[in-house]
């Protein structure tokens, strides 16, 4: 993508996150256009840039039936050193913001469940946390920021066990599911999943989670 393109693109686009190095999320026309920088000369992300990596998850997720975004157009601009996708805005509302609105049982239940069938499909996604997740407009939950994900036969227990780990290091959250329940959030989830019921007790005594 020439700089005069880039601009065009960028006319008018609201930011939406950014960090010390730049710009990292734009919103126009209802369409992202989320980049990505090199964070080091020497890096497989020079030969599989996570622009690619981002549209081939997108495309397995659909394969999967899990709802994400629908990729339209991956680029590269060499005036700003930044490759990008662009796809439109998913519409919905992510699990950070409706965590904080009254306690809905059928929205912690669904999440668990949700979560179990990622596990089951051999998902392991490491940005997995309460932002990345929308509860969308026709009602089941979806992906969303899908660049770091594997996609495997099968979970190990440790695998899924790290899942949750990071999940619940966003601690603000924690709130939420004391008041829910922890063990009611994990009998669901283990409804789906009978061979990791251990993962309870062991984010318990990591200190992961306080109950």
């Amino acid at each position: 993508m020439a700089k005069a393109e880039y601009l065009a693109l960028h006319q008018d686009a609201k930011i939406l996150e950014a960090d010390s190095y730049g710009e990292k999320v734009l919103l126009k026309d209802q369409k992202i256009i989320k980049l990505f920088r090199t964070k080091r000369l020497l890096t497989s992300s020079l030969i599989y840039p996570y622009s690619w990596r981002f549209a081939r998850n997108a495309q397995k997720l659909h394969q999967l039936g899990i709802p994400t975004i629908q990729v339209e157009r991956q680029f590269y601009c060499a005036a700003i050193r930044r490759y990008g996708v662009i796809y439109p805005l998913l519409s919905g509302t992510s699990l950070a913001e409706l965590f904080k609105q009254p306690i809905n049982n059928h929205l912690f239940i669904q999440l668990a469940h949700f979560i179990a069938h990622l596990h089951d499909l051999g998902i392991y996604f490491r940005s997995l946390h309460a932002g990345n997740i929308l509860l969308l407009d026709n009602g089941s939950m979806g992906l969303i920021d899908i660049a770091d994900m594997r996609f495997k036969k099968n979970l190990s227990v440790s695998e899924c066990q790290r899942n949750f780990i990071h999940f619940f290091r966003y601690s603000e959250y924690h709130p939420y599911f004391n008041e829910f329940g922890w063990q009611t959030f994990f009998n669901e989830y283990n409804q789906q999943r009978e061979k990791t019921r251990d993962i309870y007790c062991f984010l318990v005594k990591k200190k992961i989670i306080k109950v």
